[in-house]
């Protein structure tokens, strides 16, 4: 994109992004890997006297390397596979560039297998139009300033720039 456009996709977030998922998905593997085997060793390790305490100290180490591994994969895992494929969506598509007075609406939507969505009124001199952002970008867009121009991509804004007034 031209020079004073900020993106809120840039590729170096999306190189992040899919490093994170890599990463993510090597340790909760490992993790799950090494709970099995240490389930493998106190089964061996099991007698009639111990048994009990065996089979507790196994399932509590299943149940805690499971959960670990459902709460990495929600917040890390799936989190990031949901900003990538809505930064894909936002590069296909015609450009419309929009520019006016920005307002971040209280308002979000949650679409089924994507991100939160935050609306945004921009008071043009045509009139007010709605489009969307990327709940986690919106707080960068309200420190931009109010009037802005946005590139917008199906009805979200990937990126921004300041309109600076001349007097």
């Amino acid at each position: 994109m031209a020079n004073g456009v900020t993106e809120l996709f840039p590729k170096e977030r999306l190189a992040r992004l899919e490093r994170r998922i890599t990463v993510l998905r090597w340790v909760l593997s490992a993790l799950a890997v090494a709970a099995l085997t240490v389930c493998i060793v106190l089964t061996t390790r099991a007698n009639t006297r111990n048994l009990r305490q065996m089979m507790i100290l196994c399932m509590s180490i299943t149940t805690g390397a499971g959960w670990i591994v459902i709460y990495f994969y929600i917040y890390g895992i799936r989190q990031s596979k949901r900003e990538l494929a809505h930064a894909a969506l936002l590069r296909d598509g015609e450009e419309e560039l929009i520019t006016g007075t920005v307002a971040v609406l209280k308002q979000y939507v949650r679409i089924r297998g994507s991100v939160r969505i935050r609306k945004v009124s921009v008071e043009t001199d045509s009139g007010t139009r709605i489009v969307n952002i990327d709940d986690n970008r919106a707080a960068e867009l309200r420190r931009a300033g109010s009037r802005l121009t946005l590139h917008v991509f199906h009805g979200y804004i990937a990126a921004y720039e300041v309109c600076h007034e001349s007097h």
